[in-house]
């Protein structure tokens, strides 16, 4: 993965090459083993080889949050907090992403609650 900051793009290496993401587009990011599984706004999907903690450590762009050991989300997708029973994340497409003890305190923080 590599940073293309004037264009806020993200460049990534597929199994047929590279593609340019822009990163407003990438609703979250899920561990899936030692890869990583990039959603786009339209639900198409990216995986790469690339763990969610190297995708945590090296991604220069500001607006994702770790709320989950298991996701990373933009928060420009969130459309709501639902802590009835377990908490989760409500994005703008419906998806639900489960956020952890750890996570709820930095979302809380983040919407300022």
């Amino acid at each position: 993965m590599k940073n293309i900051n004037t264009q806020n793009k993200v460049a990534l290496k597929t199994n047929q090459g590279a593609r340019l993401i822009d990163v407003d587009q990438i609703m979250y990011v899920e561990a899936k083993e030692n890869y990583s599984k990039l959603v786009l706004v339209e639900q198409e999907y990216e995986l790469i080889c690339k763990t969610l903690k190297y995708i945590d450590n090296h991604f220069a762009f500001s607006g994702f949050v770790r709320c989950h050991k298991s996701y990373l989300v933009n928060i420009q997708f969130i459309k709501e907090l639902n802590c009835n029973g377990e908490c989760k994340l409500i994005l703008t497409n419906k998806n639900e992403i489960p956020v952890s003890r750890s996570g709820l305190k930095i979302i809380k923080e983040l919407l300022y609650l």
